[in-house]
């Protein structure tokens, strides 16, 4: 039986602190500080390893000591009998047969030294599933699955592994929905095993210990994972050559796109990077153009200044207002005439929903108004949509509708639905046919696209009813935070829309980077309390501002691991408990 693999970026290390055995649970490595982040624990915690002498070990039968004091055993000599004592493990009266066969061939036995446990064995593809050591004893191993004893010999795990009752446990743990990730490094190999729901990760450090961690992502809402669904309508997918236009699934997707943003036409693109540049290229197709986009914008703050980079593109900012929107008369003062020093307006952008500001849906009447001046001003309209669908959601309107009066719109299929990449931009057929010409420059066209677009359907399909249940996530978090009333953590309840929170630092007592540190450590005194070990990982935007996004991977079990985890932490702060938990900068 093979479990899916994949890579993840945590260490297990074990050192010795204050005379004590201090374990490291994990370290996780984050794009936003220098260095990981290491999880640990001065004790063990949610371990699974039986007692010695609890739960049925396998050889524990006529146990004796050799003149040297070594260990051994009995054992039936027969190659038949490891299929004799399967079968003997699988009856309902299992101690009766056991004494039939001993009786019936109790003299024919064979000693032999108890084998002592190897390291390596955790990587064997039989065993890394289901094999951790015990650390009780270096000839006992352990299976987390059966959650039981068994001897270190590689022959009794290998009958164990081939066992009717290990084997079902097994079949019934991956159709749980269970997966299992495996990395080595250079000192250890470390093997996680997940389970679903909620997000269970069973953690094993170098001495074989396991240790449960509950860890909860709200980094961002394009760390999901294609469910199966999703990846049966991938693999099932008709595929064609997209750069010939011959590809079915992305014409479907194409199609299904501008009817649902009713537009012209559609275009797919492999990322809303991509997707947002190409339309501002398309706008700007002659050179000495001008784009006006918001100070706090996506465009501005987050793409590296590709318009001007890679574009040639020259662009002016206007503040941002805390709703998402800016000032329409403001927009109208910075209108210059034709002279012949100034770059041409061309274009305006918006973002809806804005995400640096805690995703605010853009209201109707502004972007209405907002079109209207800019057909009379002669500038043409785009919108950066990556998450209309939340927007539409929101404000209980049609997507259609928010992009009334905009020339082009680009939509994200992964931020917010899932989809594991893939963009989609939508506008009048001569823009696409532009953008088309851009995509081709830019190395966007994609050949046998159609896995892609067949997952961006099923999440349009399937994905937009269930935006509703991460906004009521991320309010019941932002609930959470303002009830505790706290000066250190703080948080505007009314600004919480959609997906989006963003948490307040004082600054004095706590920052957005420590916050964020503190968030994916686990204390020994915190598991003991919370019963549980809750690693929640969340993004600084800035000094004093955290970020955190609710998602489609996220579940009710995971929202309440969130709250005990920020009640917890924003108490220690309050009252200015600074305690001592290992973090790696």
């Amino acid at each position: 039986m093979e479990a899916e693999e994949e890579q993840i970026g945590r260490n297990v290390e074990e050192t010795e602190a204050g005379g004590g055995g201090e374990i490291t649970l994990a370290t996780i490595n984050t794009n936003y500080l220098k260095g990981p982040i290491t999880v640990t624990s001065f004790k063990p915690h949610n371990v699974v390893l039986q007692k010695p002498g609890q739960g049925e070990g396998e050889g524990d039968e006529g146990e004796e000591e050799d003149e040297g004091g070594r260990l051994i055993k009995e054992k039936k000599c027969f190659a038949s009998e490891y299929e004799e004592d399967q079968e003997r493990e699988d009856k309902d009266n299992e101690d009766e047969g056991y004494k039939e066969r001993k009786i019936k061939k109790g003299n024919i036995t064979k000693r032999y030294y108890v084998q002592k446990f190897r390291k390596e064995w955790l990587t064997y593809p039989v065993f890394r599933d289901w094999l951790s050591r015990c650390n009780n004893s270096d000839d006992k191993a352990y299976c987390t699955v059966c959650n039981k004893e068994l001897c270190a010999g590689k022959s009794e795990l290998l009958r164990h592994h081939k066992g009717k009752k290990h084997q079902k446990k097994m079949e019934m743990w991956v159709q749980g929905g269970s997966s299992t990730t495996t990395t080595t490094t250079s000192t250890s190999s470390i093997h996680v095993k997940a389970s679903d729901p909620p997000d269970l990760s069973t953690v094993l450090d170098e001495n074989g210990m396991s240790h449960v961690l509950h860890i909860i992502d709200l980094r961002s809402d394009t760390v999901t994972q294609p469910c199966r669904e999703m990846k049966n309508a991938m693999v099932s997918a008709v595929l064609g050559d997209d750069a010939f236009s011959e590809d079915p699934t992305v014409k479907t997707l194409e199609e299904k796109v501008a009817a649902l943003l009713e537009k012209e036409a559609a275009l797919f693109l492999p990322s809303g990077t991509m997707a947002n540049l190409i339309s501002v290229m398309a706008h700007c197709w002659d050179r000495g153009a001008e784009v006006i986009v918001g100070d706090q914008s996506h465009l501005n703050v987050w793409a590296q200044g590709g318009m001007a980079q890679i574009g040639g593109i020259h662009h002016r900012i206007i503040k941002n207002q805390p709703d998402g929107t800016f000032s329409i008369e403001e927009l109208q003062a910075l209108m210059r005439n034709s002279n012949e020093q100034w770059p041409r307006h061309t274009l305006v952008c918006v973002e809806n929903t804005h995400n640096t500001l805690g995703g605010k849906a853009l209201p109707v009447q502004w972007m209405d108004e907002l079109g209207a001046v800019c057909s009379q001003l002669g500038l043409s309209l785009h919108c950066d949509g990556a998450r209309l669908m939340n927007a539409a959601v929101a404000l209980g309107t049609s997507p259609a509708r928010l992009v009334q009066s905009c020339d082009s719109v680009s939509l994200c299929l992964n931020k917010g639905l899932g989809a594991p990449m893939g963009s989609i931009i939508a506008g009048t057929k001569d823009f696409i046919t532009r953008a088309q010409k851009m995509r081709k420059i830019m190395g966007g066209g994609l050949h046998q696209a159609g896995m892609l677009a067949a997952a961006g359907l099923w999440a349009l399909d399937n994905q937009v009813p269930k935006l509703c249940a991460d906004h009521t996530n991320a309010r019941a978090i932002a609930q959470c935070v303002q009830e505790e009333h706290s000066s250190a953590v703080t948080v505007d309840l009314k600004s919480v829309q959609t997906n989006i929170v963003l948490l307040h630092c004082d600054n004095i007592r706590v920052d957005a980077k420590k916050l964020c540190q503190r968030l994916a450590s686990v204390t020994d005194t915190e598991a003991q309390q919370l019963g549980e070990q809750v690693v929640v990982m969340m993004m600084p935007l800035s000094d004093t501002c955290v970020r955190l996004m609710t998602h489609c991977d996220v579940r009710k079990e995971d929202v309440k691991a969130v709250i005990k985890k920020l009640r917890y932490v924003i108490l220690e702060y309050d009252n200015m408990m600074y305690l001592e938990y290992k973090i790696n900068v």
